[in-house]
């Protein structure tokens, strides 16, 4: 073993990086894994974030409102801690935007079809019995109450 990893192994973890690390809902093998990390100096998220696509990255940058062109090949523990927490935030959004559409059919129907309008029947004309507009208004609240039970219909 080198000395550098011995003098980095034998140095403790302070008590905030244990409490972080070991919840008390966490399993064993979860708060080794993160004081190994802690030991070697990166996060899971840094890692994971490091191990993303391209365009994977992109979309986390453009979120963080940072220009990919820039940042795209830099690993995430090189960016300045403001940008970091830029790029944080961004990834609990789009895990946030993720889970909106998590439960959804995502099929490409959903997508490319269009519902098509329903036609409403026109009323037969009304006998000349009556003003020609009461038999106009009464045709104008029947087509309404069809379109508001239509309505109704679909909020539900």
């Amino acid at each position: 073993m080198s000395i550098a990893i011995k003098s980095t192994a034998s140095t403790p973890m302070s008590q905030q990086d244990i409490t972080n690390a070991a919840n008390e809902h966490a399993p064993a093998g979860a708060v080794a894994i993160a004081a190994m990390r802690n030991m070697l100096g990166r996060s899971s998220a840094a890692s994971q974030y490091d191990k993303l696509a391209p365009q994977q990255k992109a979309m986390i940058l453009f979120a963080a409102r940072l220009k990919p062109s820039e940042f795209i090949n830099k690993p995430l523990l090189t960016l300045s801690l403001a940008d970091r927490d830029a790029v944080r935030k961004s990834i609990i959004a789009l895990t946030d935007l993720a889970k909106v559409f998590g439960s959804l059919s995502l099929a490409r129907d959903q997508f490319l079809s269009q519902p098509k309008p329903k036609r409403v029947k026109s009323l037969p004309p009304k006998g000349t019995d009556g003003s020609e507009i009461d038999n106009q208004m009464a045709d104008v609240s029947e087509l309404a109450r069809a379109l508001a039970l239509e309505v109704e219909g679909v909020k539900q």
